[in-house]
C-alpha cells in the first residue's frame, strides 16, 4: 500500500468555511497560507496531488492550486463538484517547480453557494 503524506493542510477539520466572493464570472479566492515547494524534500518518482473537501450548496464549487511565483494556475489542478454533500476531490498528478510558492484557491459563480472544509497537497 502506498504511503500518503499530507504535506500542507489548509482549513480546520470539522469546521466549514463558506466563501462568497462577489463579481461577474467565476471568482477564486486564495486561502491565506502559502507554501514554498522544495524538491529536495521528496524522493525520486514522487507524485503530488491537490486534494480538497468541498460542497456546492447551489451550482458548482471549484478548487485549484495557484503558482504565486509564476502567476498561473497549476496545470491539471482544477477540480469541481455539484454535490450538495461534502465531496473529496483529487487532482491529476501535478508538476511543481522547485523554489516556487503555491496557494490553494476556491471558487464559484456569483449566484452559486459553496462551502470548503479543507485542502491538502498530498504526495506518494
Amino acid at each position: 500500500m502506498a504511503q500518503v503524506t499530507a504535506l500542507y493542510p489548509w482549513g480546520v477539520a470539522g469546521r466549514f468555511r463558506t466563501f462568497s466572493p462577489k463579481a461577474a464570472a467565476f471568482i477564486f479566492v486564495s486561502l491565506d497560507k502559502r507554501f514554498l515547494y522544495t524538491s529536495a524534500n521528496f524522493g525520486a518518482g514522487v507524485n503530488h496531488y491537490l486534494e480538497v473537501h468541498v460542497r456546492a450548496n447551489t451550482g458548482t464549487a471549484f478548487a485549484r492550486l495557484y503558482d504565486v511565483t509564476a502567476a498561473a494556475v497549476v496545470s491539471g489542478s482544477t477540480v469541481s463538484t455539484t454535490s450538495s454533500s461534502i465531496a473529496r476531490l483529487r487532482s491529476s498528478a501535478l508538476t511543481l517547480v522547485d523554489g516556487n510558492e503555491y496557494v490553494v484557491q476556491f471558487g464559484k459563480a456569483p449566484a452559486d453557494s459553496a462551502d470548503k472544509l479543507g485542502a491538502d497537497l498530498i504526495s506518494f
